[in-house]
């Protein structure tokens, strides 16, 4: 056996004899010792699985190995905001903000204010999945990055990766696309010093997103992409130099570029083993396919990627594959597929980030409209559209406007459906997609 599994079977047969002791009412030194050499076992394999992206075992492990350690331990202080992440992602949020409210206030008595903050930035994050409101959502936005600054004078670079992840999620729940960006990197470059892969991951992919769905333009990927090369030369920097490369080229038009750096992509994400960051980047990928006429390849993309998301129990990622999902299929013209999985996602229970905000009514309008609904089709699509209001969500904003032109024209206001399409058009243009702009003008 490996290392590893032998580590985690051992952690598990102390925990059996520390119960067993518990049981029978011994509750002395040695059953301490038993107790804190289980948590530290416990703990090594859960940094593992946590470092792997695997977060259903981090959760398990990082559980076991919090009961067991002493409440004061430094080793237990560092894994709770690991064990917070893994618990939030797997769709345990109350769970997640009981423990971490608890866990700053342990910090602090035991005197490490880098614990107290490290566990202040997953309780602020986790508030991301906790259907925050606008306020709140500001609120918490201010505060991390106050902590992000306290991090970075006390010279807590797991901390600063931590804090950049956080800061560029509540820029995602607000619609703020740039942020969500610029601090999606800076979690690339604080993770990989740091040696923390989860976080490092989860900022590549969280940039690429950023830069695809806001407001770079398709021919400024380019420049996104070397900023990412200048980081580190790292798997997850070329990788998502690669899939950004690879949509500048479908923005473009230029399906043989696509495919040379879309393979390119995908050889570098299997060699190293990196499904996660393949599925969540893919996710991207096949948004932007189904606007330039590929939708059948983006469904078998988003398809894979959830299989892959879901196995590794990060549920939080399949509300936006679903709605993209959802729209891959209405491009394709596939009614009855599109109204089955509108309908899933109308009664599912996302994460509410903007643009999850503005795409629910968006469908719903859809599936209004296919329904022979066409006032209440309009009304869906008007509330996507100030959904969308103030915010980065470029793609999005432009989709939600076609809806509406859709709507318009079944409703015989052709003037109307026009001014409507023609603001979509602005909105791509703006972006420079190219490859639709030629598209939408013969419509």
């Amino acid at each position: 056996a490996e290392q590893p599994d032998v580590d985690e079977s051992a952690a598990r047969q102390l925990e059996r004899a520390f119960h067993l002791r518990e049981e029978l009412g011994i509750r002395d030194g040695s059953s301490r010792a038993l107790a804190e050499r289980a948590g530290l076992l416990f703990a090594d394999a859960g940094a593992r699985a946590f470092a792997g992206l695997d977060l259903i075992a981090a959760r398990d492990l990082l559980g076991r190995a919090a009961r067991l350690l002493p409440v004061d331990s430094p080793r237990r202080l560092d894994l709770i905001p690991n064990l917070g992440v893994a618990l939030t992602e797997t769709g345990r949020p109350d769970e997640t903000e009981a423990l971490l409210v608890t866990a700053e206030e342990q910090a602090r008595s035991a005197g490490s204010e880098a614990a107290a903050l490290r566990a202040r930035i997953q309780l602020l994050a986790n508030r991301v999945y906790r259907s925050p409101t606008q306020p709140e959502i500001e609120a918490s936005a201010i505060d991390a990055h106050a902590a992000a600054e306290a991090l970075e004078a006390l010279g807590d670079v797991v901390g600063l990766a931590e804090a950049a992840i956080a800061i560029e999620y509540l820029g995602w729940m607000r619609g703020d696309l740039e942020e969500h960006r610029v601090w999606g990197m800076r979690g690339v470059r604080h993770g990989l010093a740091a040696g923390r892969p989860r976080e490092a991951a989860q900022g590549a992919a969280d940039a690429v997103l950023a830069t695809a769905f806001g407001r770079t333009p398709f021919d400024g990927f380019p420049d996104v992409a070397d900023e990412f090369e200048k980081i580190a030369e790292h798997p997850l920097t070329a990788s998502a130099s690669a899939a950004l490369r690879a949509m500048a080229a479908l923005g473009a038009g230029e399906d043989v570029a696509f495919d040379r750096y879309e393979r390119a992509w995908r050889d570098l994400l299997e060699q190293h083993g990196l499904s996660w960051v393949a599925a969540a980047q893919a996710l991207v990928v096949a948004g932007v396919e189904s606007w330039v006429g590929k939708a059948g390849v983006a469904e078998l993309r988003l398809l894979e990627a959830r299989e892959v998301l879901a196995a590794a129990g990060d549920v939080w990622w399949l509300g936006t594959i679903d709605a993209l999902l959802c729209s891959a299929l209405a491009t394709q013209g596939r009614r009855r597929d599109f109204l089955t999985h509108a309908d899933a996602f109308e009664a599912s229970d996302p994460v509410p980030d903007r643009d999850t905000l503005v795409r629910r009514p968006m469908l719903r309008s859809r599936a209004l409209l296919m329904r022979g609904s066409a006032a209440d089709a309009e009304d869906a699509a008007h509330r996507a559209l100030a959904a969308a209001e103030g915010s980065d969500l470029v793609l999005s904003r432009a989709e939600a406007y076609l809806t509406l032109a859709d709507v318009l024209g079944a409703r015989e206001r052709t003037q109307d459906a026009a001014v409507a399409r023609g603001r979509a058009a602005s909105l791509l243009e703006e972006k420079r997609f190219t490859a639709v702009l030629e598209s939408i003008s013969v419509l």
